[in-house]
């Protein structure tokens, strides 16, 4: 942790809020409500926002679950799919560019049916800012990960002044992504809240999550962050290389103490109680030392 020298950082729920609200949808009510339910199968924080923007939905008997894709069903002898465009039309597709880069989008299908588009807004987190200046003025190169449009990105990273960026991510690519930064001999944080975070939080040196994060990425991660504050990651690095310097400080405060009084014993220099004192000194002296990092 004391050695990272790169910082990469999940967008949604990490950088914003994750906490997104439907604003809009093309489709109908009954659109909406269909696939609310297919929503409750997913933590997703866009699922979650679209299976609690109406009254109480009954969730599915069985759906299966495509990590970095979405949500799929059968439905009335449908098919029915929740995610990315590419994923409910069945084939690789161009995103929609958003002008407004905190505006999400998922989208649904019911069989051959045009895909419903649904619309969410999400807000960055206040110390967003802050907190990338910081670890900027630590010397750390950062890096933007995110499954959203290159357009929505680019805006973020401009926002936050991140000039390396990756957009349309998926769990597969980030993985990717951490092993050529690892070859090219960084020593990488990873920060994300995610089920699709969760493979790239495991592989990198370093994995940090939140208290809120869903159980696998705290599972997969190294840290966790019990309070949402983005200026805590400046703040673990630099306690970081504290106790790394404290713990150097007390091994060399360790030897000269031995070097010194163990000859000094075995020639009869000084009294056992003098020995025992000089020890309990040098026990003071480590305790103390590691006693700073709290300030």
């Amino acid at each position: 942790l004391a050695d990272i020298t790169a910082v990469v950082l999940d967008k949604t729920g990490t950088l914003t809020h994750g906490t997104p609200r439907l604003i809009a949808h093309d489709g109908t009510e009954a659109d909406r409500a269909l696939a609310a339910r297919l929503a409750l199968h997913s933590k997703h924080p866009l699922a979650t926002a679209l299976a609690h923007s109406g009254p109480t939905a009954m969730p599915f008997k069985t759906v299966d679950e495509i990590p970095g894709k979405g949500l799929q069903t059968t439905y009335k002898n449908q098919t029915l799919r929740l995610g990315s465009l590419s994923f409910v039309m069945g084939k690789k597709m161009s995103k929609e560019a958003t002008d407004n880069p905190l505006h999400l989008h998922t989208f649904f299908r019911v069989g051959k049916n045009p895909p419903v588009t649904f619309t969410f807004e999400d807000t960055l987190r206040p110390d967003a800012k802050e907190a990338i200046q910081a670890l900027k003025s630590q010397g750390l190169s950062l890096h933007l990960l995110s499954g959203d449009t290159p357009s929505a990105v680019l805006s973020i990273a401009k926002t936050l002044d991140i000039h390396n960026i990756t957009a349309e991510a998926t769990p597969a690519s980030k993985q990717k992504l951490l092993s050529g930064m690892a070859e090219r001999g960084e020593n990488v944080m990873m920060v994300g809240d995610g089920l699709n975070d969760a493979p790239s939080l495991a592989l990198a040196p370093v994995g940090v999550s939140f208290g809120t994060s869903t159980d696998l990425a705290k599972l997969s991660a190294d840290v966790i962050l019990q309070q949402e504050h983005l200026l805590t990651l400046s703040t673990l690095i630099t306690l970081a290389k504290k106790a790394r310097a404290a713990t150097f400080t007390n091994i060399g405060l360790s030897l000269a103490y031995n070097v010194v009084t163990i000859p000094l014993a075995m020639g009869g220099y000084i009294t056992p109680m003098w020995a025992a004192l000089a020890m309990s000194a040098s026990s003071l002296m480590v305790t103390a030392n590691a006693a700073r990092l709290a300030r």
